[in-house]
């Protein structure tokens, strides 16, 4: 019988996650999961494929602030909206889809652009916000690849680093469920 071994959030895609004990779910997975993105001065998005400085970003959350941290960096507090206040808006673009993302301003965009050293955004899911799958009509998800929940078993990995001259880590994996 499988048993959960653990839960991970990822706030910004591609970025460091956190190890949970428990998480809620909505109608796009795991609470707070993947909500951020970081885009290049196009609206493209980045992940740590091609900039693999993404997996040394931190991010730590309140209920009015992300701070973000990385090494050889000053760490930066980005106000999240308050109630009711509008941000911009922007159209993004993440694999194959455009969706309507709300900007989170200057202090993130100069933060991500001097760290990255490339012209970078931070993005996030706001009311115009809507992806859906196109595999499960009237389901979406958030920044995640493409589904709601990512599921990684230990005896997968487990087989995979068998096969592999230099095994590869769980975190290469980005799941969010355990099993």
């Amino acid at each position: 019988m499988p048993e959960l071994a653990a839960i991970f959030r990822y706030p910004i895609k591609s970025c460091r996650g956190r190890r949970v004990s428990a998480a809620r779910l909505d109608r796009f997975g795991i609470e707070g999961d993947r909500r951020y993105l970081i885009v290049d001065g196009g609206g493209r998005f980045i992940t740590q494929r091609e900039t693999p400085a993404l997996a040394r970003i931190e991010v730590e959350e309140t209920a009015t602030h992300l701070r973000l941290r990385a090494p050889g960096a000053e760490p930066v507090c980005i106000p999240l909206a308050a109630a009711g206040e509008s941000r911009t808006r922007r159209e993004v673009t993440i694999w194959r889809d455009t969706v309507t993302a709300d900007d989170l301003g200057e202090p993130a965009a100069t933060w991500l652009s001097r760290y990255l050293g490339t012209p970078a955004r931070l993005v996030t899911t706001g009311k115009a916000f809507h992806r859906p799958i196109a595999r499960a009509p009237g389901h979406e998800t958030a920044f995640a690849d493409a589904w709601p929940l990512l599921v990684l078993s230990e005896a997968s990995l487990q087989a995979l680093n068998e096969r592999l001259a230099r095994p590869v880590p769980l975190d290469r994996f980005r799941p969010n469920l355990l099993v």
